[in-house]
């Protein structure tokens, strides 16, 4: 079971999603939560892999987490304009 969530942890950093990264494994999606409950620091790794992926795709497309608003963020990620009514 160690290797499994090692290669969880490993995928989801890469950018996987969680649910994908248990089916790559041969788990079910719902295994991941019991996973977190009981070992606390996986549930640590896999949150840091999350973050990592997020930081890595942002540096991929130039951009620091920081410098974006939610309307640039919205048009780059979502494909949707964030009309100014709905800014404030």
């Amino acid at each position: 079971m160690a290797a499994a969530k090692a290669k969880v942890v490993a995928l989801v950093s890469e950018g996987w999603a969680p649910h994908n990264a248990m089916a790559e494994v041969g788990k079910q999606p719902d295994t991941i939560r019991i996973w977190c409950l009981r070992d606390k620091q996986f549930a640590s790794d896999l949150a840091q892999a999350k973050e990592d992926a997020k930081e890595r795709s942002l540096r991929a497309l130039g951009v620091a987490r920081e410098d974006i608003s939610f309307p640039q963020f919205s048009e780059m990620f979502l494909d949707q304009k964030v009309f100014a009514h709905h800014q404030y």
